[in-house]
């Protein structure tokens, strides 16, 4: 898959087949394959190698962690760890597009998003969440406001993350003068694009 490792979470049990079945059974759709085989293999968990950089707003980031599944399975539910996928659903579902499947947390407070659906389908992409936006209620048609296409599969998104040390130089610069925001250099990747 990739050559990140993950720490599991207290809420992210052993998946079974089944159990990834009732999942898409829920959802209407079928996951992507290497997105079914991590959550097989990790279900969730926080990576090694967490930050990447955003093609379309110039800037680098990185993933909290990815949300687990659990008896919920996605169905939004209060009573779900905050670290899975039901309970991400039942705070932001109605955030994002109908085709997304929040997959994880960026930056303290943004959404990884896995599109399920439409020419996208299998696609990565990352939802900003300006602070306070969330509150506001009735998204209605701009559910895709603040949606940013990262990779073009699960796997593609695994190979862009990098080391923390792979962007120091940018988070440097920002200790020492906040109001610089200019874009970093990209860091160098292997392998290909």
């Amino acid at each position: 898959m990739s050559n990140v490792t993950f720490t599991k979470f207290r809420t992210g049990s052993k998946l079974t087949p089944a159990c990834i079945k009732a999942l898409e059974t829920q959802l209407g759709r079928k996951l992507p394959k290497d997105y079914r085989a991590f959550l097989l293999k990790y279900n969730g968990g926080s990576p090694d190698k967490a930050h990447f950089y955003v093609r379309t707003t110039g800037y680098p980031t990185w993933v909290d962690y990815f949300h687990s599944v659990d008896e919920h399975l996605a169905e939004p539910s209060p009573q779900a760890d905050p670290e899975t996928i039901s309970f991400k659903h039942h705070a932001f579902g109605d955030v994002v597009p109908e085709d997304c499947l929040i997959i994880g947390m960026v930056c303290t407070y943004d959404l990884l998003l896995l599109r399920l659906g439409g020419k996208r389908r299998g696609h990565v992409a990352l939802k900003v969440i300006e602070p306070n936006e969330y509150l506001v209620g009735n998204w209605g048609k701009h559910k895709e406001r603040g949606v940013y296409g990262i990779a073009k599969s699960f796997t593609e998104f695994l190979e862009m993350l990098k080391p923390e040390d792979a962007f120091r130089s940018y988070y440097d610069s920002l200790l020492s003068n906040p109001t610089a925001h200019s874009k970093p250099d990209r860091p160098k990747t292997t392998g290909p694009k």
